[in-house]
């Protein structure tokens, strides 16, 4: 991925039992986004190595 640039949302919402506690759905969220963007570089880096060496790349995290 060098060179490129990537970014994900995460979204997080309450049920209306829960506690209006804004800082946890923020910290919820963060988790979220920051979860599905390491996959995503995850699966560049298999792209990557794919393509150098012409073999199937099995990365795991």
């Amino acid at each position: 991925m060098r060179g490129h640039r990537a970014h994900r949302v995460g979204l997080a919402r309450c049920s209306p039992e829960d506690r209006d506690v804004p800082q946890i759905g923020d910290e919820l969220a963060v988790a979220r986004a920051l979860s599905e963007l390491s996959h995503q570089l995850v699966d560049a880096t298999a792209a990557d190595i794919e393509r150098i060496t012409h073999q199937p790349a099995h990365v795991r995290i």
